[in-house]
C-alpha cells in the first residue's frame, strides 16, 4: 500500500487547525502569515491499511530570516498500544538553508534524514507546520504533502499501450562532468535540475546542489528538501511513494518527468552506467512500445550518454521493490487531476460569481458530482478552468472532458479511493465526523463495511461517512435487462422537479430542481454502470442508430432542433410501450407518450423522420432519432 495526501486546495485545509494564517487565493497557494508566528495543524488522516514508513513534504516562499518547520506524529493501535506519539520533525528551512534534526528516536519510530521509520505499523497520521518570520515580511505556505507505505506492492498488471508510449524530451545532465567535489553525491539534484530545466526553470547543477543540501548532514539527496526547493517558485513538488508501474506511466501520459529513486546489486539493473548502488536517483521520461523505461541516468559519464533504456521487470523491481516506488513529482499546476469535494459543483463558462440563483442560468453548463475526477487546465485567483473526464464532449474532431470553470472550493487533490458502491437514490444524506454530508444519484463511493442498514463509505479526505445501505447498489450491474431497469429507475427520481440548465445532480440549490434533458440521460446510465457523453449531440453522435420497432426500455430519443435536422438538441429515455421519461424547459422531468406528443404512435416512427412537436408553442416541425448503447 501507498498513499500520498496533498492538500493544495482550500478544501484540502478545510479541517486544519489554523493560527496566524489568511488564506490567499487559490493561484498563489494555500496561506500566508499574518504575524510573527503561525501554525497550521491538520486533524487525523486515515490511509486505507496500516504503514510503517512517512516522509512529508512542503512548498512556501519563507523570508530568508524565517523559518520553517515541518513535524508528524502516528497514531499506534496494535497490542500494547494505543495512543498518539511525540511530534516527530520531518525537516525545516531556517535562515535561508535546509537542515534535518539529526536522528530522532523513540518507541514509536525514529526519523533518519527524511524517513519516519516505524517499528510497527501505524494506522493515522497528523502533520504540522510552524512558521516563524520577523514582523516586517511574511511567508507564504502553498502546499503540503505526507506519503505513507506499508512496502507491500501488488502483482503488476500486464503492459498495454497507451499514451505513456512517448519519451519526453528533456537535455540530459550527467553529475560526473561536474567538479569533483560533488560528483559522487549529487544525482538527487542533478535529476531535480534536469526537471527544473524542463519546466523552464534553468539553473546549473552545482548551484542546484548547494540550495538542496542538508546543512545538518551535508548529504545533497534529502527527499524533502529537494522537492522543497522545487515548489519554492512557479512549480509544485512533493514526494510520493508510487504504488506501481501504471502510477508512473500516467505521470508520462500527462507530459511529466518524474525524478525516481532506485537501489540494485550487481546484475540488477542492465545498462546501468554503475554497477551497483544503495541508493541512486535518475530521471525518467518515458516508455518504450515493450514497456520498457526510458531514463536520463545522472550517473552516466556524461550527459550525450545519459539516455538509458531500463528492462521493465528489473526497473520495477530496482525501484518498485527496493525503493516502494519513492518519486518525486514535480511541475505546473496546470494539467493535474483533482476531484470534486463537494456534493455538486457547477462547472460553468466563464470564471465569475453568480449574483442570484437561476435555473435557467445559461452560464452554467454542466455539474460535476462528488468524486468525479477533473483535469486542471489553468487557474485564475479562486478559479480553476478544468476538463470533467467522466463527462465527454467532442470538439474538433476529438472526444474530450466537458471544459468549463469551477470554483477552487469545491476541488480536493486527494484521489478518489477505488469504487464499488452507486447512489441509486436521487439523494442520501450521511453522516461524517459528526457532520452530515449529502450525495447525489450517480455518486461513486468505496464500501468498506455494512452493519444492518448502515454502510461506511471512505471519503476523499481520508476520512469515513456512515450511510444508508439502502440507498446504495453494487457499481456495475449485470446484464442488459438489469442495466435497463437502473437508467429507468434512476431517471424516475426526478419526475417531477422542475427542469434547471445545466443540471446534472440530484442535490440542487433549491428542493424542487432537477436536472436538463441530457443531464438526466448521464446520471442514469451512470448508474447502470454505462458512460455516455454529457450534451444531447454528442450522446446521439456515440450512441449506436436503432429503429423505432427495435427500441428497448432504457434506449434513447433524440430530437432536432426545429427546423434544423443537423443540430440535437434535446434527449429523452424510453421507457417501454409509447412512453418515454425527459426534463423538458417548461415542463421539468415528466412521464410523457409518443402518441400524445407527435400524434402518432412510437411503432409509426421512423429514424430521422420529421414530426410536429406539440411540446412547442407554437408547435414545430424537427427530426427525430433513435440510438442505443447497448
Amino acid at each position: 500500500m501507498s498513499y500520498t495526501i496533498v492538500h493544495r486546495t482550500p478544501l484540502d485545509v478545510a479541517r486544519d487547525s489554523v493560527a496566524g494564517l489568511t488564506a490567499v487565493p487559490f493561484s498563489e497557494g494555500l496561506f500566508k502569515t499574518t504575524g510573527t508566528a503561525a501554525e497550521l495543524v491538520s486533524p487525523a488522516l486515515n490511509p486505507p491499511e496500516p504503514f510503517d514508513r512517512l516522509v512529508g513534504s512542503w512548498n512556501a516562499a519563507i523570508p530568508s530570516s524565517g523559518t520553517l518547520i515541518l513535524q508528524a506524529k502516528i497514531f499506534l493501535t496494535g497490542p500494547g498500544k494505543r495512543a498518539w506519539s511525540p511530534w516527530f520533525e520531518l525537516g525545516r528551512r531556517e535562515n535561508g538553508q535546509f537542515q534535518s534534526p539529526g536522528r530522532q528516536e523513540n518507541s514509536y519510530g525514529f526519523v533518519n534524514a527524511d524517513t519516519l521509520t516505524l517499528p510497527r505499523p501505524a494506522s493515522a497520521f497528523r502533520y504540522r507546520v510552524i512558521l516563524r518570520q520577523p514582523a516586517s515580511a511574511s511567508a507564504l505556505l502553498k502546499l503540503v504533502a505526507i506519503s505513507v507505505s506499508d512496502g507491500k506492492m501488488a502483482a503488476e498488471k500486464p503492459f498495454f499501450q497507451g499514451p505513456w508510449v512517448r519519451e519526453i524530451h528533456v537535455a540530459p545532465r550527467s553529475q560526473m562532468t561536474v567538479q569533483s567535489k560533488y560528483s559522487r553525491d549529487i544525482c538527487s539534484p542533478t535529476s531535480l535540475a534536469m526537471v527544473l530545466s524542463h519546466w523552464g526553470e534553468t539553473l546549473p547543477t552545482r548551484k542546484v546542489a548547494e540550495l538542496v543540501q542538508d546543512k545538518t548532514s551535508e548529504i545533497f539527496g534529502d527527499w524533502t528538501f529537494n522537492t522543497a526547493f522545487a515548489g519554492s517558485g512557479r512549480l509544485m513538488g512533493y514526494f510520493s511513494y508510487l504504488d506501481s508501474l501504471r502510477a508512473l506511466q500516467d505521470e508520462i501520459a500527462a507530459g511529466r518527468p518524474v525524478v525516481t529513486s532506485i537501489s540494485f546489486s550487481s546484475g540488477e539493473l542492465s545498462g546501468a552506467p554503475i554497477p551497483k548502488t544503495n541508493g541512486h536517483l535518475v530521471l525518467v521520461v518515458g516508455f518504450t512500445r515493450t514497456g520498457d523505461v526510458i531514463a536520463l541516468d545522472p550517473a552516466a559519464p556524461n550527459a550525450k550518454s545519459a539516455r538509458r533504456i531500463y528492462r521493465r521487470r528489473q526497473f520495477r523491481k530496482v525501484w518498485l521493490l527496493h525503493k516502494r516506488g519513492a518519486a518525486y513529482l514535480i511541475g505546473p499546476l496546470g494539467n493535474l487531476r483533482m476531484y470534486i469535494g463537494v456534493t455538486a459543483a457547477d462547472l460553468v463558462a466563464a470564471p465569475e460569481t453568480h449574483s442570484t440563483l437561476n435555473r435557467h442560468d445559461s452560464r452554467r453548463l454542466s455539474q460535476v458530482i462528488y468524486g468525479e475526477p477533473v483535469l486542471v487546465r489553468a487557474v485564475r485567483d479562486n478559479w480553476a478552468q478544468v476538463n470533467v473526464e467522466d463527462q465527454l464532449h467532442f470538439s474538433k474532431n476529438r472526444w474530450i472532458g466537458y471544459p468549463g470553470w469551477v470554483r477552487a472550493q469545491s476541488l480536493e487533490y486527494a484521489a478518489a479511493p477505488p469504487s464499488n458502491r452507486i447512489v441509486k437514490t436521487r439523494a442520501v444524506n450521511g453522516i461524517s465526523s459528526g457532520r452530515n454530508v449529502a450525495f447525489s444519484l450517480g455518486t461513486e463511493l468505496d464500501a468498506v463495511a455494512t452493519s444492518g442498514r448502515t454502510t461506511t463509505v471512505r471519503l476523499l479526505n481520508s476520512q469515513t461517512a456512515q450511510v444508508p445501505a439502502a440507498a446504495l447498489e453494487t457499481l456495475s450491474p449485470t446484464g442488459s435487462n438489469s442495466k435497463r431497469k437502473r437508467i429507468l429507475d434512476a431517471a424516475s427520481r426526478f419526475l417531477g422537479l422542475r427542469y434547471v440548465w445545466g443540471g446534472r445532480s440530484g442535490v440542487q440549490a433549491k428542493p424542487s430542481w432537477g436536472v436538463d434533458c441530457s443531464g438526466l440521460a448521464s446520471l442514469a446510465y451512470r448508474v447502470a454502470g454505462l458512460a455516455i457523453p454529457r450534451d444531447a449531440a454528442d450522446q446521439k453522435r456515440r450512441a449506436q442508430p436503432v429503429s423505432a420497432k427495435s427500441m428497448k426500455p432504457g434506449d434513447l430519443v433524440f430530437l432536432s432542433a426545429p427546423g434544423d435536422a443537423a443540430r440535437i438538441i434535446h434527449v429523452m429515455i424510453y421507457a417501454g410501450k409509447d412512453s418515454f421519461l425527459e426534463s423538458r424547459a417548461r415542463r421539468g422531468a415528466h412521464r410523457g407518450t409518443f402518441s400524445a406528443r407527435f400524434g402518432v404512435p412510437l411503432s409509426d416512427l421512423k429514424q430521422g423522420q420529421a414530426v410536429l412537436d406539440r411540446a412547442l408553442t407554437p408547435p414545430r416541425t424537427r427530426r427525430i432519432y433513435f440510438g442505443t448503447y447497448f
